[in-house]
């Protein structure tokens, strides 16, 4: 009896650790999540379509847009970055400058999203700020008169999750 539920432990493990643990390429998981029995919910409703789950999604993409974000920082004129804040409006987006960031020269981000608030506006300067946004028009509207918004750097969201561009 012993072994036998050591091997269904195993297999069970075996099983579900590429759900858990990113141990596949996208390609991979993609057609491993489809020979499963069951699928991986949805767990917000902005990834109903999405082929990979949230929480496989979440950092898909991040290299690309830190480095988005460092050109549109250090364009056109290079030293306005060290004055710029970026506004992250989830903690996705500003964990990945956080996290990424340094290796470009990029500044801490600030948000408004979860605990991201807390921090207030570190040593921003009020000079330059450049907003993530999924509707610049809108974002571009919402920067308080007198802040040089250089731009807005936005991800357009394929079905995997990730970047598709982010631009200007």
């Amino acid at each position: 009896m012993k072994p036998a539920l050591v091997a269904l432990i195993l297999a069970v493990t075996v099983i579900m650790l590429p759900i858990a643990v990113p141990v596949l390429s996208v390609e991979n998981y993609l057609r491993y999540q489809s020979k499963l029995p069951f699928s991986v919910p949805a767990s917000e409703k902005g990834h109903l379509r999405a082929r990979l789950s949230h929480r496989n999604a979440w950092e898909f993409g991040w290299e690309e847009m830190t480095a988005a974000m460092a050109r549109l920082c250090y364009s056109p004129r290079p030293e306005d970055c060290a004055k710029a804040a970026i506004f992250g409006k989830n903690f996705g987006e500003a964990g990945a400058i956080d996290r990424l960031g340094p290796k470009c020269g990029l500044p801490k981000a600030i948000g408004n999203h979860q605990s991201y608030w807390l921090w207030g506006p570190r040593d921003y300067s009020g000079e330059l700020l450049i907003i993530f946004g999924r509707s610049p028009p809108k974002e571009r509207a919402a920067v308080p008169r007198g802040h040089g918004g250089r731009g807005v750097v936005h991800p357009v969201y394929e079905s995997l999750g990730e970047w598709a561009r982010a631009a200007r």
